[in-house]
């Protein structure tokens, strides 16, 4: 084999181990590379595993949090209902007691008003008018004037025969309470929520049957400009 031929054949020979040893570098660069993308893929998937876990907590935290919130919120929404429901009964207790404290004063005057005006009263004074020690005068002496001869007047009073006084009988009584009259407006509350009518005029029956009109002042006048 002449120079030339060893040179070829060893070229070639070189010229392959080159190729095998490119081969074999390609080979562990793309065994790298496959290695190199797993571990990323890997490590992305771990990273998007944490990161949905970190979501799912974080969301369940905060609804959580809004939950408790919620319960907080309604809790204290029934307080105050319950508070305001409880001030309202108090409100409304404390102003059927004052309509009935004036309904009860009313009703004392009506009565004191019956009491002084009855027919008893006027009897006694006109008992007393008479049984009293004031000096009595006869009448004086005319002369006769034919048939009948002159005599003396006398008057004698008798409280069981006298005439019965037209006062107010008790008790009194209602027949229709439609037929009250009100006075404009009304008298508010201290915490301007509710307004109490003032009553104008009651109609009224006495134990006789006879109407009784009853007339009130107008508590809240109007002002003069």
């Amino acid at each position: 084999m002449t120079n030339e031929e060893q040179r070829r054949l060893r070229a070639q020979q070189l010229e392959a181990e080159r190729r095998q040893s490119g081969a074999r570098m390609e080979a562990e660069r793309r065994d790298s590379g496959d290695q190199m993308e797993a571990s990323r893929r890997a490590t992305g998937t771990q990273n998007e595993a944490a990161r949905r876990a970190i979501g799912t907590q974080n969301e369940a935290s905060r609804r959580a949090i809004g939950t408790d919130n919620e319960s907080a919120r309604r809790a204290i929404g029934t307080q105050n209902e319950s508070a305001r429901r409880a001030i309202g009964t108090q409100m409304e207790s404390d102003r059927q007691s004052s309509g009935q404290r004036m309904e009860d004063s009313r009703r004392a005057g009506g009565d004191r008003m019956i009491a002084e005006r009855s027919v008893s009263t006027f009897s006694d004074d006109l008992s007393r008018l008479v049984d009293s020690d004031s000096p009595k005068y006869s009448l004086p002496e005319l002369e006769a004037r034919g048939g009948i001869a002159s005599m003396k007047g006398i008057g004698v009073y008798d409280p069981k025969n006298a005439p019965q006084a037209r006062g107010i009988a008790s008790p009194l009584r209602e027949p229709d309470f439609k037929k009250r009259v009100y006075w404009p407006g009304g008298t508010t509350s201290s915490d301007g929520l509710f307004t109490v009518p003032n009553i104008k005029r009651l109609v009224l029956v006495d134990a006789n049957g006879a109407q009784v009109i009853v007339d009130f002042p107008n508590p809240n006048p109007p002002t003069a400009p």
